[in-house]
Order: C-alpha cells, then sequence, then structure tokens
C-alpha cells in the first residue's frame, strides 16, 4: 500500500470512529424534581442521584427563592427513568451527605424537562 492510501484509510477510519462515539454517548437529560423548599434546602448543586443504587447523575440546580413553597430541583440524569418514578433522599450512615434515590416506576421514559415526583419518605409522593 502507498503512503497516500495509508493516510486517507487512517483519516477515514478516524472519522468512523468520531461519528460512532458520537452516536453512541449516554443521553443527557434534564429532569425537574418539585418539592417543598425546606426539603429543597438540604441539596446542594452535585449532589449524587441514584436508580436502584447505581450512580446515574447528579442535582443540577436547586433554586433559591420560591413564593409558592414548592422548588424547581433539577437533576442532570444519564439513564432513561420512567415518568411515574418518584425521588427521595436517601442517606446511607449518619454523617454521610444526603444524596437522592429514584425509586423506579413502570411508564414511558420521561423526556428532557419531564417533572418527578418528590417522595417524602420511601413510597409517599408529596402533592
Amino acid at each position: 500500500m502507498n503512503r497516500p492510501r495509508i493516510i486517507t484509510v487512517a483519516i477515514v477510519a478516524v472519522g468512523m470512529a468520531a461519528l460512532a462515539a458520537l452516536l453512541l454517548r449516554p443521553r443527557t437529560t434534564d429532569v425537574h424534581v418539585k418539592m417543598p423548599l425546606t426539603a429543597a434546602r438540604q441539596l446542594r448543586e452535585g449532589t449524587t442521584v441514584y436508580l436502584g443504587g447505581v450512580e446515574i447523575g447528579s442535582v443540577a440546580r436547586v433554586p433559591r427563592v420560591s413564593m409558592t413553597g414548592q422548588a424547581d430541583v433539577v437533576l442532570r440524569i444519564h439513564a432513561p427513568v420512567a415518568r411515574d418514578s418518584q425521588v427521595f433522599f436517601l442517606q446511607q450512615g449518619i454523617l454521610s451527605d444526603l444524596s437522592l434515590e429514584i425509586k423506579p416506576g413502570m411508564g414511558d421514559s420521561i423526556e428532557n424537562n419531564g417533572t418527578l415526583a418528590f417522595a417524602s419518605q420511601r413510597g409517599e409522593s408529596t402533592p
């Protein structure tokens, strides 16, 4: 094989690998969780979000002020989550930081900027 042909094949291979990486990357979805403002104050940006014990994302934004007493906390997740799933606090030890756990639902996957229910305790959603 001559040198120009090797270079052409290498460029095509790198281009195809870049395209495959772009198409196969995990989808990131912003999910909104409406929760009482007092509960939202316990969170900070970067708080870990779990689904079935597996880390799937983090808290992207925690609002500072709400006129309604509800906070619109934004989660950035990297896995499909059913629309009827619920979010609740998870603390693994006395001194450990809080994280969020998503209790999986059975419905269709939530769309970007969709809303999930916050559960004050596992299995109990807030209105």
